[in-house]
């Protein structure tokens, strides 16, 4: 399959801009702790991103022409490590609530060598179930947990996670690997990758000097970039300490807790909208947003909405896959901030805004 993205619908810097941030800035002030294992994870370690975590995955245990089974509604990162290790890449469709189309993967899975489930934004979907399916017919379960940084228990046999997300860093990510059965060569190209980033490190450092001492240029063009998001060449790149130790300062709990408050405000503001509707209204006991899905009544309105300096995100750039749902919801599905940085006063403020969109609220 050609794997091509349609182009952005909209252009961020043709609005004001927002009056929030999609994402926490505010820097933990003491020492908290580490963030709590997942159950049934034998094995964490860091990576600079989850698409880095994805790109081990598929470079360590699938070869060229893997069947591989992704999401119809997606971001091209979760693609295009996909597409760096030559997999042939089936997109499954979904349902309005962004399960899977069960019958559709009872379909596809007997010849799919990995498939890729995701709880969008964070909200649980049963995804133990799918993970049983795939186990029946001996395809790797992959959960790209980039929305779901907090979740308590990995059900794959892989997982990652997008930790900029959910805390103050500016990058990081986690690739889990799950019980003792799993194998281990995604271990394996892990270190020898981190090796590589070193000596490469330690190479360019030198080349750097020599070029200061000599006073000579940088000689040849530079790379260019094959894909939107994922760079192959970041691949052993490690998180950084800073941002380890940065993560370590902040009271987990308390932004699962926040998240889920906030998450609740918006809703109770905009699930009776004239605007549209809440894809998820209910959260379950251990859900941990990253954002608060919505679906639009009128594509048209996300202009509306931005015009207000109201931050949104949408996923605009997907791949043409003959899916109904995210061929909808390129357009109409979009994203509000509802992290633990937003204070009450924030969230009153957002809400505000929110109702005062002509006929937004009955």
């Amino acid at each position: 399959m050609n794997i091509e993205f349609l182009p952005p619908l909209a252009d961020m810097r043709d609005y004001p801009v927002p009056e929030f941030s999609m994402v926490p800035s505010q820097k933990g002030g003491s020492q908290q702790g580490n963030r709590p294992a997942l159950i049934n994870v034998r094995t964490s370690l860091t990576t600079a991103s989850a698409r880095n975590g994805l790109g081990f995955i598929a470079k360590a245990l699938l070869t060229p022409g893997s069947k591989v089974l992704l999401p119809a509604y997606h971001c091209p990162a979760l693609v295009e490590p996909f597409i760096w290790a030559q997999c042939d890449v089936i997109f499954y469709p979904l349902n309005r609530d962004l399960s899977p189309d069960i019958n559709m993967l009872k379909e596809k899975l007997p010849q799919a060598k990995a498939i890729v489930l995701v709880p969008f934004f964070g909200i649980s979907h049963d995804i133990e179930k799918y993970v049983e399916l795939a186990r029946q017919h001996n395809c790797l379960a992959i959960e790209d947990l980039a929305h779901a940084a907090h979740k308590s228990i990995l059900h794959g046999d892989y997982g990652v996670t997008s930790l900029q997300k959910f805390y103050p860093v500016s990058g990081g990510g986690e690739l889990l690997i799950a019980g003792p059965s799993v194998d281990d060569r995604v271990l394996q190209l892990w270190e020898r990758e981190k090796i590589c980033h070193w000596r490469w490190t330690a190479l360019d450092i030198f080349s750097k000097l020599q070029r200061r001492v000599s006073g000579t240029a940088r000689s040849g063009a530079a790379n260019g970039r094959q894909f939107i998001y994922f760079d192959p060449s970041t691949l052993g790149e490690p998180m950084s300490g800073k941002d380890i130790r940065q993560i370590s300062m902040h009271d987990h709990e308390r932004i699962a807790q926040s998240r889920r408050e906030n998450y609740r405000k918006l809703d109770a503001c905009l699930s009776s909208s004239s605007l549209g509707q809440p894809l998820f209204s209910n959260l379950d006991a251990n859900d941990v947003p990253y954002v608060y899905p919505f679906i639009l009544k009128k594509a048209e309105y996300f202009d509306l909405i931005r015009n207000m300096a109201i931050p949104l995100y949408r996923w605009e750039e997907i791949c043409p896959s003959g899916c109904d749902t995210t061929d909808a919801y390129r357009s109409q599905l979009v994203q509000f901030p509802c992290h633990q940085d937003l204070t009450g006063d924030d969230m009153a403020r957002l809400t505000s805004k929110l109702e005062k969109l002509p006929g937004a609220i009955h």
